[in-house]
């Protein structure tokens, strides 16, 4: 903290802190005395120390128990030590996402021991935060959180280390308030140190290696682990009952994890009080469990306990050593894994990976391996917090806004592809808050409506939110496991709050079990495919079980009579490719046209699925906005829907660099004034706090969007960009109205159909390019062949594509390139052919390579296409190029002409430049060539600037 930038804030700090120092050394001896507890250290010194730091450790203004930055906990000492850590601080609005953790120590035992650094570096670990602090006010401890530790090397995770007579000196003072202050935290303090950690160098001594080494976070360690489990356990069950089928084993696998994790959870939370797993040991181990479950089903009631006809059968006993094995690695002072700090929608995203695998049996041998469709797809990618919340607050917290309490009881808000149940856990999570909030201003409605009074406020009771859960939440999803692991998100996170004893006082005051049955707030069946598809199509019996056709009113009947309040999701990407689904909903769905995604039908499904006025926000791939097959759903979209928001991302959303999406916000019905309704655009999101920003790069009026003949949502085109493409419009043609683009041959299998070869291998190989055959106005493979014939996959048949004079277009690239064949050959998909249509061949195609290779050209494509897509796989689709609008020439005109004639002079030479640089053999003729290519370049820009009519500032905005 820098001497010459005075902060009142911070000096106010200092003073407090110094006062604390000063009563510390005055009663030293009191404070380090053995006597001298805990809980007395915490309330003389470290509630007042993180106080003036900034955090509201007292409550003294946030009063709402869910909504508090600062968790204070009781200290109950079990066992195996402590349950949770004493502190743990998190930032307004994302309450449940702690920043860091602190534990509390009394000052009379030395701080910095294997057994306090090891379990507050558990907890750290635990909660996905990459620091964690250990004190006793005496000393102070920063712990490097980011990978479990052992006891051996655990006081090797200390990063700082200061005592209190530190806080005294201004400089180290101010060091602690810019890492731990809160209003560093907000200011990302926490994750800047962590970056300079990831930068250290191997040099920097044991303990800096220590630190630098790569990091395994808490779901990644999990997932192995019950990806581990799964499998002995199928094996386990496998041998004990050999007639079971690989479903069957996936199913019971799953439960009987499911079960255990819950537990598990109950146990860290404290509402079961006697830990049950440690003690699923030896022989008895199997049969302790299932006589634990019926006990438990007693209680709690719930998907998960309701009797299953293997894990509940008394004749089924499967191995219980593997059993207790998998127990013992659970809990217990051994385990790596503790449950109430593990956040639940990090639990979430373990379990929607965990879904993506299944297991097979295999000549006797069981094993775990990828759905089919996952296998597909590339892998699980779950929807991070962040997406979520902001999809939830401007859908659903939208439509709560001036409602009371009882009105909110009547909505219904779902996610119709719910998965593992991360955006039902986001709207839950918010209707929790949005209670909260509303009791804590309304505290006459708080005790008339049941809620409990706590210090400072009041809190829901478990009737409460139960009753939340079961009023306010739906889903479905093709997948019984998902939809099973979605009830258990749900039900760790309705008991995330409770107790022993509220669990117990809900049971007497009622008659209930704990848990509410979700069978039909969230159903497993096909959101797509009604019952009707058996009338146009004889079903298998295994057909019909992977279709899984639903009848929505059949399983939810409310919607007789209205829909729902906002529909919020992820929905499944993917092309629709088998004949009996594309024959059955392509005339179902009327934005669905030729080649159609699951996410299209999603979108059209869900806005038929909410009430009028009411809102669908999705998470969907990018290609919505200009792909040429979605151009059916923009225009069902613009002409029939109101479309509120459009975010586009710039940056990796999921783990899949070629997942490119953006966020839709849509509201069902059309707009009584489309000239005056805005939608609101943000171009390319590079960092996840643009989104809780709430600022937008402009607004547009819907009338406006998708005028163009794909009706794509040009979102980069800005007021600025638009009022100069408007005016080119005007006196120039599309280059698809000039020429054919055509996509060209995909093999089905290069390594076999693609050579390359001085010479022409057999009669029937064909002369090829590739995407990497070419450069700007350059050929750089000329002896790439194809085995040409009807083995290929697509697009070979027709010949006039490739035996025809013709421009080459890389369909991959941040700008175009592009060059000139009149070799006849036959282009693979990674290149486009581009060539006259016919009654222009007046114009010389060397024109058109000029313009397509011009910095004008590059300029438009990369606002309908390229920045679209910015990133690995930066692309350009046909008919984005073909909107590229083309300078007409006018023959009978004499300057008209020469500027043509100018442009191919120019290209003419380009053509020889590149060449001639290609076959340069010294630097000095390579520098020569350099050289008259970057001024033909220049020359070629300027040309086609003129031809365009551009001005300086549009000619500044091309550039730019």
């Amino acid at each position: 903290m820098s001497n010459s930038l005075p902060n009142p804030a911070f000096e106010a700090a200092h003073a407090r802190v110094c006062a604390l120092v000063e009563k510390f050394q005055k009663g030293e001896s009191t404070y380090l005395h053995p006597d001298y507890k805990e809980q007395r250290v915490r309330e003389d010194f470290l509630n007042p120390f993180f106080t003036a730091l900034g955090w509201d450790v007292a409550h003294e203004f946030q009063l709402d128990p869910l909504q508090q930055e600062v968790i204070i906990e009781k200290s109950v000492l079990m066992a195996e030590g402590n349950k949770s850590a004493d502190y743990a601080f998190s930032l307004a609005p994302n309450y449940k996402r702690v920043r860091f953790f602190a534990e509390a120590k009394k000052p009379s035992r030395k701080l910095k021991n294997a057994t306090d650094c090891f379990q507050t570096v558990r907890y750290g670990w635990n909660g996905n935060t990459p620091l964690a602090v250990l004190t006793d006010f005496e000393e102070f401890l920063v712990l490097d959180s980011r990978a479990k530790t052992d006891l051996d090397s655990a006081t090797l995770r200390v990063l700082q280390s200061y005592r209190y007579t530190d806080w005294s000196n201004r400089e180290k003072f101010g060091a602690l308030w810019s890492l731990f202050g809160r209003e560093a935290v907000v200011g990302g303090s926490i994750e800047r140190t962590v970056e300079n950690l990831e930068s250290l160098p191997a040099s920097a001594g044991k303990q800096r290696r220590m630190l630098n080494v790569p990091t395994t976070p808490v779901d990644v360690d999990f997932l192995r682990k019950l990806e581990a489990w799964r499998g002995e356990l199928a094996q386990s069950f496998y041998m004990a009952r050999p007639s079971l089928s690989a479903e069957a084993l996936t199913e019971a696998t799953q439960r009987a994890l499911d079960r255990l994790v819950f537990v598990r959870f109950l146990e860290d939370k404290l509402i079961e009080t006697e830990d049950r797993v440690i003690k699923w040991q030896g022989g008895d181990a199997w049969r302790n469990f299932r006589a634990a479950a019926r006990q438990l089903d007693a209680k709690y009631n719930g998907v998960l306990w309701k009797k299953h006809p293997l894990l509940d059968d008394d004749t089924f006993n499967p191995s219980a050593d593997v059993w207790a094995g998998i127990c013992f690695d659970v809990s217990g002072n051994q385990t790596d894994f503790l449950f109430n700090l593990i956040p639940i929608p990090i639990l979430g995203s373990i379990y929607e990976r965990f879904l993506g695998n299944v297991i097979e049996i295999e000549d006797g041998h069981v094993k775990v391996a990828p759905k089919p469709e996952v296998r597909k797809a590339g892998g699980v990618y779950y929807t991070p917090e962040y997406i979520v919340d902001y999809i939830t607050q401007n859908t659903v917290a939208a439509q709560l806004e001036g409602k009371t309490p009882a009105q909110v009881a009547q909505m219904k808000f779902a996610d119709i592809a719910c998965g593992s149940g991360s955006f039902l856990l986001g709207v839950y999570d918010l209707l929790l808050r949005w209670h909260g909030a509303y009791y804590a201003t309304h505290p006459r409605e708080a005790k008339r409506d049941g809620c409990l009074e706590v210090a400072g406020g009041w809190a829901l009771s478990l009737k409460q939110r139960r009753a939340i859960l079961e009023q306010n939440l739906w889903g479905a999803d093709i997948d019984g496991q998902a939809v099973e692991v979605s009830k258990l998100s749900l039900y760790l996170k309705l008991l995330e709050d409770e107790s022993a004893g509220s669990a117990r006082q809900f049971q007497l005051d009622f008659g209930q079990r704990v848990l509410p049955d979700l069978d039909k707030n969230i159903v497993c069946g096909n959101s797509l495919v009604d019952f009707d598809i058996s009338d146009s199509a004889q079903l298998t019996p295994e057909e019909e079980q992977k279709i899984n056709p639903m009848d929505w009113k059949a399983a939810f009947p409310f919607l007789e009579r209205s829909g729902f309040d906002a529909i919020v999701g992820n929905p499944p990407y993917g092309m629709v490719s088998e004949p009996i689904l594309k024959n059955y909903l392509e005339p179902r769905f009327e934005g669905a046209e030729g080649r159609f995604d699951n996410y299209e039908l999603f979108i059209e499904k869900a806005l038929g699925l909410v009430k009028l006025g009411c809102p669908l926000g999705y998470i969907v791939p990018s290609p919505l906005l200009s792909n040429l097959y979605t151009a059916k759903l923009r225009r069902f979209l613009l002409d029939k829907h109101r479309l509120l928001d459009i975010t586009n991302f710039g940056m990796d959303v999921f783990a899949d660099p070629t997942v490119h999406t953006c966020i839709v916000i849509a509201q069902n019905g059309k707009s009584a004034k489309p000239d005056s309704h805005l939608v609101q655009v943000r171009k390319k999101v590079l960092h996840a706090e643009t989104l809780t920003s709430g600022k937008f790069d402009y607004s547009i009026a819907q009338s406006k969007l998708g005028t163009n003949p794909a009706s794509s949502f040009d979102i980069f085109f800005d007021p600025s960009t638009t009022e100069f493409f408007n005016r080119l419009e005007k006196s120039t043609v599309p280059l698809g109205q000039i020429c054919f683009i055509r996509q060209c041959i995909k093999t089905g299998d290069d390594k076999k159909y693609i050579v390359k070869s001085a010479k022409q291998p057999a009669p029937n190989w064909k002369p090829s390019l590739r995407g990497k055959s070419i450069g700007r106005y350059l050929t750089t493979e000329h002896d790439v062949w194809m085995d040409y014939g009807n083995w290929l996959a697509r697009n070979w048949q027709n010949k006039s594509f490739y035996e025809v004079e013709k421009i080459a277009v890389r369909e991959t690239g941040n700008r175009i390139t592009a060059t000139i064949d009149d070799e006849n050959r036959y282009f693979l998909s990674s290149l486009y052919s581009v060539y006259f249509r016919d009654g222009q061949q007046k114009t010389d195609i060397r024109y058109l390579l000029g313009l397509l290779n011009s910095r004008f050209a590059t300029f438009y494509i990369s606002k309908v296409a390229f920045e679209l897509t910015q990133g690995a796989f930066t692309k350009v689709r046909t008919n984005q190029l073909a909107r590229l609008p083309i300078r007409p020439i006018n023959f009978s005109d004499a300057a008209d002409k020469k500027l043509h004639d100018d442009l191919v002079s120019l290209v003419e030479q380009m053509l020889v430049a590149k060449r001639d640089g290609a076959r340069a053999q010294s630097e000095a003729e390579t520098r020569r060539a350099t050289a008259k290519i970057a001024s033909l370049d220049r020359r070629i820009d300027a040309l086609v600037y003129a031809l365009y009519g551009l001005d300086e500032d549009e000619i500044a905005l091309v550039e730019s």
